[in-house]
């Protein structure tokens, strides 16, 4: 949860719970015998479900299932009346249409029933975040391995308040296909996004998408003009920010969980004036900013740490080409669990230590 107004980009992580709901017919009634109930949706590889209720004691009950070449005939002997009676038979893959008979005797005399159905055997429905999705301009952008029709979202900032909660129609998009999701642009301080999506045949799978990024407030390490070697006396300040982020990441893990914080990295951005030439500034940003990732992760801190230089490119103060502005001469802390990807930072380049 940033608490600078140095404007984040758009990190986001992935918690796929796959929560899938099988889908089931409603009741139904046929002559005074009988009712039943078929569940449309199963997993692949799982039977078939279908529910019996007849309403007087049966015997003999026979029970002819055929989808296409495929016949079973599966035998039931005696059944109560009144009693819910539960049937499983082989699904193949993918979505089937069956012709059911039913025979049996009451009491009085034969009785049968003779219906329709399809049942759909699928994969869990899986979903993928994409690296086009940006939470603070209200984009998720995803991968489903079937077609989606809808998606409940749910947008809180960084304080837990909820700001967005709405329904986004997804009809028509295709499977293996970027399905962008979105709402309302609520700026830099969102920090999750809940989705319930929705497939064609009534399966729901849940996705959390999180983003932090926060800056991390430190004394800048003053270098040597043209140079990137850290003189000794500046060495309190990076152990003074090493215990800034260690703050962060605690207080990372804290909101989010720490399955989320094992995605949290240092992302450490080195900056220059605009005195020299584009390219010895771009060198030059760049190694400072990898001499004190290398500090970092010399004295003890446990997260991945990345460096980019940004050269003259995001000043601090706006000058002129060739002048000597201090303040634009600084590095950049950042917790995230992504790499920064807008303003100075859009062409990435992040480099792992």
């Amino acid at each position: 949860m940033s608490r600078t107004c140095f404007s984040p980009a758009a990190p986001s992580l992935l918690l796929t719970l796959l929560l899938t709901l099988l889908a089931a017919s409603p009741l139904h009634a046929q002559d005074s015998v009988w009712r039943y109930r078929v569940q449309d949706v199963v997993p692949k590889g799982e039977p078939g479900l279908l529910i019996l209720f007849p309403e007087k004691d049966v015997r003999d009950v026979t029970i002819e299932l055929t989808a296409g070449k495929t016949r079973q005939v599966l035998k039931r002997g005696n059944l109560g009346g009144g009693a819910e009676h539960r049937v499983n038979f082989k699904t193949p893959p993918g979505k089937a249409a069956w012709h059911a008979r039913i025979t049996a005797r009451t009491a009085e005399g034969p009785t049968s029933m003779e219906f329709d159905f399809e049942v759909a055997a699928l994969d869990d429905l899986v979903i993928k975040l994409t690296g086009d999705t940006n939470l603070p301009t209200g984009r998720v952008v995803l991968v489903a391995n079937r077609p989606l029709k809808s998606a409940d979202v749910v947008v809180f900032d960084k304080s837990g308040q909820e700001v967005v909660n709405t329904q986004v129609d997804l009809a028509g998009t295709g499977a293996g296909a970027p399905t962008t999701v979105s709402w309302p642009a609520t700026g830099p301080d969102i920090r999750r996004v809940d989705l319930r999506l929705t497939d064609t045949f009534g399966l729901w799978s849940q996705l959390r998408a999180v983003s932090w990024y926060a800056e991390v407030p430190h004394d800048d390490v003053i270098f040597e003009s043209g140079r990137w070697d850290i003189r000794e006396s500046e060495f309190p300040k990076l152990q003074r920010a090493i215990a800034a982020v260690n703050d962060e990441l605690t207080r990372f893990r804290e909101e989010l969980g720490h399955e989320a914080a094992t995605d949290a990295a240092l992302f450490v951005a080195g900056h220059t004036d605009t005195v020299g030439s584009n390219g010895d500034n771009q060198s030059l940003s760049e190694k400072r900013a990898r001499v004190i990732a290398e500090y970092f992760r010399k004295n003890g801190l446990k997260v991945p740490v990345y460096y980019h230089g940004a050269g003259e490119h995001g000043l601090a103060v706006e000058t002129g080409d060739n002048v000597d502005e201090a303040r634009n001469r600084r590095a950049v802390y950042v917790i995230s669990n992504a790499p920064p990807g807008v303003g100075a930072y859009a062409a990435g380049g992040w480099r792992r230590l």
